[in-house]
């Protein structure tokens, strides 16, 4: 540590700056400095008269003339001049030898090197010495997406941001560069207007497969910028371990009033849907399946009297149908969207306010999202050197939902999948008539998944209040003391009732119907101090300098009740039932305090070296009280020290003549911070444990009071560069994240009474580039034309001295040493025995002795040993991509402009659990159209084993499979947009169309291969039929008054 300090220090201490394009005369005497001013229009580049010109030195000013001309002379060998102009982005440039000077300046919607990025990581992007990336709000105004997090897929390299699911309001999961943890937190922090928040995703014990995410409260109208730091973490220690994300709110700027409305509607449409089996084909196919099973004619017949399509059966209308059941769970579905801001004020006090609604519809039937936000956020100016910013945000959701998780008989497209399409969702008389009463759950034990989306009732409703207020005292230009403090409290409630009627019944038939309701309180309270001081020693040594105390207390709150077997299906509450037997509670309550000394400083010289410094002290509940820590003001604390550098190349005598390279910087970092965000109660043995309507205390775990937080160690080289009047510009980093002291877990013998031990064992190696292109391929006043790309390789492996088997539903995942974490876990396989000998001469047989036949698959035998069993899994892929990213092309022609962005992953494995379950040939299961090319015979050649009940020999079993390629390449958006001409009732009118997810290439068969259905990584990449991400297309106004 030691080490670094002084490295740091030598950096702050060594530097020097950036040259522009000069041409020399032969004035030595003092400097005299002409040139003109442009516009940057590509082509269509126009001087600039009336630009304010400052001479920094003394704060002499001048402007330019009607040709954009300017002189003077300075008695010195350089000078620093400052030039702007409204509208513009300001440029600062160093003069170092006398002559002519072209000085271009671009528009604000530009993203030019001298733009000044505000926050507290502020200075213009010309001496941003650290890997960063930014998106403004106005480049998500169109894009239609009703999450924030949803609209950044593909805009920002190494981010990689996946859709939980369809569902309306549910979110998305992201991570920055990779993963950083097996079982801590796997997110970048949030920072909401300069706050910490806690983003952590919940999912819900009731509502299977649903995710609460306290964060997807932010509306995109409201957003006013997005900053992402992968290499930022330090700055807040424990919490800083997997990056951060900067999002700024639309702050109040203007003293006229100014009044924003903007309108949205739209609709989405089914995904394309699964090709199963027809009526007429499923009994087709369940013949096979029986006869293959060795049943004669005459006990098929017995077993399944509808099977020969007799009339005389009386049941023989409720057999005789053709039902698309994906038909009867899914519908185009419809979203809308109002927002309206309004900003104004003086030069004492400014506000601005934003209100919304949003109602979004699922593509399953009777789910939708509707959401009511208000955010009110000011400035006032107290005193002369006391000045306050209030930021208040509320928002109120209710949702209609669906259980989406594993369990066929609840999930509507699971269940829509699977139900024999020879059954009617409605029942029929005798005669053949519709009745208008749903149909109960059939003889196979197959829910009707028309009960499931018209009869089931799950739901959430709640709100979140986020208020905060900064003073700021200045105490004079160099030197501010800033202090805030914020409270942040979220509630959310869920219910879900599960009928009698018509759904399969649970726990071997013991659970009839059950409610359920849980209440999920958020809590968070956030005071930071800092003390600000920047200085400039003769325009030649900057220095800015941030030095405070956070203090942050969080808590998460949940109750739950559940009753069971309720009277009838009218009794849907809490309150249905008289026995105690049948009523089950469960609570937790977790707080959290962390504490926080910081320092940063940057260090520029003119405007060549840059070298920047932070240190944080951080302390946590969370860690241990025998953890390997700093033991200090009676906790253990944590130091994360971290250091930048980097030298502006374009600045130096070499490339002085370079006229097309207007930027060339290179930069590193070395940093540390922590990750501390997992359960305190892991350290603990004895926790509280329901049973019935009583609660005792147990023995939970193994205790582990010296557990601490995980260390990720980051290092990154990067290379920025500006050509040809910046119209070309680019970033590029290396980096190797090194996260050690995983939280994982030793499995321990099972005479112990545990599964396993929570510790600190182990580490993660992250090794890849991140790359962003941008250009202005054309830019003239009425035509303009700009693309880009970005992509991020990323490839991750795990050490540790205990190889650990996950079991999913379905299948399994391992956390191998030496490899890719949560890997695919089974069989592989060499096709299907095509004929008898064939399987003779390899001579298998499953673990239960049954040998392999023609027409069985064909595993590999790892072992040797003739048997196929779980000895013989290996590694069948990642659920992790090699390649993520994403490439843009916005144009505009007069009033019309078209904007278009792709996305692409490349290189993860997905488990097609969905795919799975109907391709097993051997139940009452409907299938799949792949059942047309299962074996038939001896010598056939397929793929796909023969059909057989009950598949005895285990054909199904988990392998390659079942494992598919996610890749995918994404038209994600596209619009087109019309700007009408300005008039005396509005500034500005915009009309647009924007259609998303239009297209996707990939060789996945399942709905759709973007999703992530879990926050856990073990599940993140199994399709369980959860609703897909669909097309959709909106139509929209934008207004400004």
């Amino acid at each position: 540590m030691r080490k670094l300090i002084i490295l740091s220090l030598m950096l702050l201490l060594s530097a020097q700056t950036r040259a522009q394009e000069i041409i020399s005369n032969d004035r030595n005497e003092e400097l005299f400095i002409f040139g003109k001013v442009y516009s940057d229009h590509g082509s269509g580049s126009k001087l600039l008269a009336e630009v304010q010109i400052e001479i920094m030195p003394n704060g002499e000013r001048l402007i330019t003339g009607e040709d954009g001309a300017f002189s003077f002379s300075w008695p010195g060998e350089e000078v620093w001049i400052r030039f702007a102009y409204p509208e513009f982005s300001t440029k600062e440039i160093l003069v170092k030898a006398p002559g002519e000077l072209k000085v271009v300046l671009f528009p604000q919607e530009v993203k030019s090197v001298d733009q000044l990025i505000p926050g507290p990581f502020g200075d213009k992007l010309l001496y941003k010495n650290s890997g960063f990336s930014a998106i403004t709000g106005e480049e998500l105004r169109f894009s239609g997406e009703t999450n924030l997090f949803n609209a950044l897929q593909g805009r920002i390299p190494g981010l990689n941001v996946q859709r939980l699911s369809g569902m309306p309001g549910e979110g998305s999961t992201f991570n920055l560069r990779g993963i950083s943890s097996l079982f801590a937190t796997k997110q970048p922090l949030i920072v909401l207007d300069g706050v910490p928040v806690n983003s952590t995703i919940l999912d819900s014990r009731i509502i299977n497969g649903n995710y609460y995410n306290p964060v997807s409260a932010i509306d995109v109208n409201d957003v006013e910028r997005v900053e992402v730091y992968p290499e930022g973490g330090a700055m807040y220690g424990l919490q800083g371990n997997q990056g951060l994300i900067l999002i700024n709110t639309r702050q109040p700027e203007v003293v006229s009033t100014k009044i924003d409305f903007s309108i949205f509607s739209g609709i989405t449409f089914e995904p394309e849907y699964r090709s199963l089996l027809s009526g007429t084909q499923y009994k087709t196919y369940l013949l096979n399946q029986l006869q293959n099973s060795g049943l004669s004619a005459t006990e098929i017949n017995q077993q399944n009297p509808w099977i020969s399509g007799n009339p005389a059966y009386y049941y023989y209308y409720n057999y005789d149908n053709d039902t698309n059941w994906q038909d009867e769970v899914m519908d185009p579905a419809s979203v809308n969207k109002v927002n309206v801001t309004l900003q104004g004020g003086d030069e004492v006090a400014k506000f601005s306010v934003s209100l919304g609604y949003l109602n979004q519809e699922g593509v399953v039937k009777n789910t939708d999202f509707q959401r009511y936000n208000f955010r009110l956020n000011s400035s006032l100016q107290i005193l002369k050197h006391l000045s306050m910013v209030a930021n208040i945000g509320f928002t109120y959701h209710d949702a209609a939902l669906m259980n989406t998780g594993t369990d066929f008989h609840l999930n509507p497209i699971s269940a829509a999948l699977l139900k024999p399409p020879m059954l009617a969702p409605y029942l029929r008389d005798n005669l053949g008539n519709r009745i208008a009463l749903l149909s109960d759950t059939d003889s196979y034990g197959f829910s009707n998944p028309a009960a499931i989306v018209n009869n089931t009732g799950s739901g959430s409703f709640g709100s979140n209040l986020f208020a905060g207020v900064a003073l700021k005292y200045q105490f004079n230009e160099q030197l501010d003391l800033t202090s805030l403090i914020n409270l942040n409290f979220n509630n959310n409630k869920e219910n879900v009732f599960i009928p009698d009627y018509g759904i399969a019944d649970f726990a071997g038939g013991e659970i009839k119907n059950y409610a359920k309701e849980g209440i999920t309180k958020i809590s968070g309270f956030v005071s930071e101090t800092r003390l600000g001081y920047n200085t400039n020693i003769d325009l030649r040594h900057f220095l800015t300098a941030n030095a405070g105390i956070r203090m942050i207390t969080s808590g998460i709150n949940y109750n739950e009740g559940s009753v069971f077997n309720t009277p009838t299906d009218e009794f849907k509450s809490l309150s249905s039932v008289s026995s105690l037997e049948d009523i089950f509670i469960y609570g937790s309550d977790l707080k959290e305090n962390r504490s926080e000394l910081f320092l940063q400083g940057d260090y520029r010289f003119k405007d060549r070296f840059m070298a920047g410094l932070v240190l944080n002290l951080s302390g946590s509940s969370n860690v241990g009280n025998e953890a390997d820590a700093i033991k200090a003001f009676g906790g253990n604390w944590g130091f994360f020290p971290s250091i930048h550098a980097g030298w502006l190349i374009s600045s130096e005598k070499f490339l002085r003549g370079a006229r097309n390279i207007n930027m060339l910087k290179l930069r590193t970092s070395l940093g540390y911070s922590g990750n501390d965000f997992y359960s305190r109660y892991s350290r603990y043995a004895y926790l509280s444990q329901p049973y019935a309507t009583n609660s005792g205390i147990v023995r939970q775990y193994i205790p582990n009071p010296s557990l601490k937080w995980e260390l990720l160690r980051q290092f990154n080289i990067g290379l920025d560069g500006a050509f040809f009047e910046e119209r070309l510009q680019f970033s590029g980093n290396f980096f190797q994240r090194n996260s050690s002291d995983l939280l994982s877990y030793l499995q321990v013998p099972a005479i112990s009474g545990y599964d396993f031990l929570w510790e600190n064992n182990g580490s993660l190696v992250s090794t890849g580039v991140d790359l962003n292109l941008t250009g202005r391929l054309l830019y003239r006043p009425k035509v303009k034309i700009t693309g880009g790309v970005n992509l991020t390789y990323a490839k991750v492996k795990l050490s540790i001295p205990q190889d650990i088997i996950i079991d999913i539903p379905g299948g399994h995942v391992i956390l191998a040493d030496g490899a890719s974490p949560f890997a695919y876990y089974g069989l592989k396989t060499n096709g299907v025995f095509s004929t008898g000998d064939q399987a003779e001469q390899a001579g298998l047989a499953n673990s239960r002795g049954i040998a392999y036949q023609a027409g069985d698959m064909w595993f590999e035998d790892k072992t040797g040993d003739h048997i196929i069993d779980e000895k013989d899994r290996t590694d069948l892929g990642n659920i992790f991509p090699d390649l993520t990213g994403g490439f843009f092309l916005n144009g505009s022609f007069g009033s019309f402009s078209l904007h278009v962005l792709f996305d692409f992953v490349y290189g993860n494995k997905l488990f097609n659990y969905a795919r799975m379950q109907t391709e097993t040939f051997s139940g009452y299961a409907n299938q799949s159209i792949a059942s047309f090319y299962t074996w038939k015979g001896q010598g056939s050649e397929t793929e796909i084993p023969k059909v057989v009940y009950d598949d005895p020999v285990g054909n199904a079993t988990f392998s390659d499979r079942w494992i598919e390629d996610g890749s995918f390449l994404r038209l994600k958006e596209i619009t087109l947009a019309y700007q009408l001409p300005s008039t005396k009732v509005y500034k500005n009118l915009t009309l647009y169309v924007t259609g998303q997810n239009l297209l996707t290439l990939t060789h996945y068969l399942g709905y759709y291969p973007a999703f992530s259905y879990s926050t856990d990584p073990a599940l993140r990449g199994t399709d369980y039929s959860q609703i897909p991400v669909s097309p959709s297309v909106i139509v929209g106004l934008k207004i400004g008054l």
